[in-house]
Parts: C-alpha cells; sequence; structure tokens
C-alpha cells in the first residue's frame, strides 16, 4: 500500500513525507521529482512548453506509474488531486492523506520558499489564497485521512502515522 499526502503547495508535503518513509521504513517519492526525472525538463518548462493541461496529462501518467508500485510515500503535486482520474489511480493504489495548514501558514511558507512555483507566479496573496480555497473542496473529497498540521513536520508526521493506524 502507498500513502499519498495532497494538498495546496507549502503545505509540506515533501517535508513531512521524508520523515514519514523514514519512520515508516518505505521509499519516498516527490511527484513533481519524478514528473522532472521522466521527462527530462523541470516544472516551469514542460508549464511553458505545454502549459498546465500539458502538465496535468504528464502528471496523470505518472500517478500511474507510481500506483504500480508498493510500500511509496507520495508527496503529491499541489494540483494532482484536480483530475478525478489522478484520484481514482491514488486512492485505488493507496491512502490518501491531506495535510491540512491554516491559510496564513500557507503564504508565510510560500513567500520564505524560493522553488518555482508557476500557478502562482505573479500572484497576490489573496489571489494565492483564491486559488487554495477553490482546491479545498478537491483535497478533502480526494482524502480519506485529513490531518492539522502545524509548524513541526515531525509531529505531523507522527499525527499521520496516528491516523493511518486508526484507519487500518
Amino acid at each position: 500500500m502507498n500513502i499519498y499526502l495532497c494538498g495546496y503547495m507549502g503545505c509540506g508535503k515533501s517535508t513531512v513525507g521524508k520523515i514519514l518513509a523514514e519512520k515508516l521504513s518505505a521509499d519516498f517519492v516527490d511527484m513533481d521529482d519524478a514528473i522532472e526525472k521522466f521527462y527530462n525538463m523541470t516544472i516551469p518548462e514542460i508549464f511553458s512548453s505545454f502549459g498546465e493541461e500539458g502538465f496535468r496529462e504528464r502528471e496523470t501518467e505518472i500517478c500511474r506509474l507510481l500506483s504500480q508500485r508498493d510500500s511509496l510515500i507520495v508527496a503529491c503535486g499541489g494540483g494532482a488531486v484536480l483530475r478525478k482520474e489522478n484520484v481514482d489511480i491514488i486512492k485505488k493504489g493507496g491512502k490518501v492523506v491531506f495535510l491540512k495548514v491554516p491559510e496564513e501558514n500557507l503564504i508565510n511558507r510560500l513567500r520564505k520558499d524560493p522553488t518555482p512555483r508557476p500557478v502562482i507566479q505573479n500572484k497576490s496573496d489573496a489571489e494565492i489564497l483564491e486559488i487554495y480555497r477553490q482546491r479545498l473542496p478537491k483535497y478533502l473529497g480526494a482524502a480519506q485521512i485529513t490531518v492539522e498540521c502545524g509548524e513541526n513536520p515531525e509531529e505531523n508526521a507522527e499525527l499521520i502515522i496516528s491516523s493511518l493506524n486508526k484507519k487500518l
């Protein structure tokens, strides 16, 4: 069984995912990194060359490939659950955990993060939060488990393990 971490950019999927993988003796995969390696292009290059729809198609292909493996902790891209097809694929292959973070924490994290994020490039805080609010029902709908995350990634990983144990 795989564990898929979903949530908005900046919620800590990669950071918590690495800790979780170590605690559960599983392999960690960052979906965006997997896309970049598989297609030999950066995410911004894919967006620039193929647009968001072209990126989403590639993301779906990576969802399929990862779902064929087992015992993975996968940090999904922030928009991976926007496609029902992706949600169906990942739910079939494991448990989906939504990392819910207070909005003000998301903004603070995104402003400090040097990672290029094409979806929010040149957007105001209000626009960034609007995108999050539009996506929130998708995150909640995809997740079998929702974890209210604080600022400590280690504690967030423990919350996920505790929640998973209750569900199993």
